[in-house]
């Protein structure tokens, strides 16, 4: 796992970093993902956020995380998304910092199936947006 920065341009700072799956003692990407077939697509995924998670939450990451999905790999938006909650619980990473984003360089083979993912990943983050400002405004 590696994390890239996102910068603000404006603000000179680092906006988020975004995880990146890296094999462990060097290599590219290709490496990992060239062994992921439909038969473990949805468990990798799954561990890649979950260690995403947890290594961010060692490391003490101040700024947002990017965390992908898989287009293809996303068959209950809801289970990915309590399964990512469930880890940032259990590793005491805020969840108002997850940002969640789909990977483009997967064809995407159900754009119906697609658009109901994002939608409950955009209901998820409204409904975390709102409980902030609830939070904010009891003080």
């Amino acid at each position: 796992m590696a994390f890239q920065p996102i910068f603000d341009i404006q603000t000179e700072t680092v906006f988020a970093y975004e995880a990146l799956v890296r094999p462990i003692g060097g290599g590219s990407a290709k490496d990992i993902l060239s062994q992921v077939h439909e038969n473990n697509r949805y468990s990798f995924g799954q561990q890649c956020r979950k260690k995403a998670i947890s290594l961010a939450a060692k490391l003490g990451m101040k700024p947002r995380l990017g965390i992908n999905f898989m287009p293809n790999a996303v068959y209950d938006p809801e289970h990915c998304i309590r399964a990512t909650l469930w880890a940032a619980k259990t590793h005491k990473f805020p969840i108002e910092k997850i940002i969640f984003e789909f990977v483009e360089t997967e064809e995407v083979r159900n754009t119906a199936h697609l658009q109901i993912s994002s939608i409950a990943i955009n209901a998820w983050a409204l409904a975390q947006r709102l409980t902030i400002l609830g939070r904010a405004i009891r003080g």
